[in-house]
């Protein structure tokens, strides 16, 4: 894995969130529910799928804060139909 720890470079071991292939450092400690809810809107979903570490994860399962190391991905939900 490549690293620079430098301005506008990711640190290795912190938290990240992917928002249709854009990737974002995240500040551990914060409030996920919030965080989350704030890179959906900028995206324009009404309605998505989230998950940590690669697992999707339900809404009353997420933790409070925003975990260190922890890799978050948020995705549109598609309805069929």
């Amino acid at each position: 894995m490549w690293n620079v720890e430098s301005e506008g470079e990711m640190v290795q071991g912190a938290p990240t969130i992917d928002v249709n292939g854009s990737v974002t450092e995240l500040t551990a400690g914060a409030d996920l529910k919030e965080t989350v809810l704030g890179f959906a809107r900028d995206a324009g979903f009404q309605k998505f799928r989230f998950f940590i570490n690669d697992e999707e994860v339900l809404p009353q399962n997420a933790p409070d804060t925003i975990q260190a190391g922890s890799r978050y991905k948020i995705s549109p939900f598609d309805v069929a139909g």
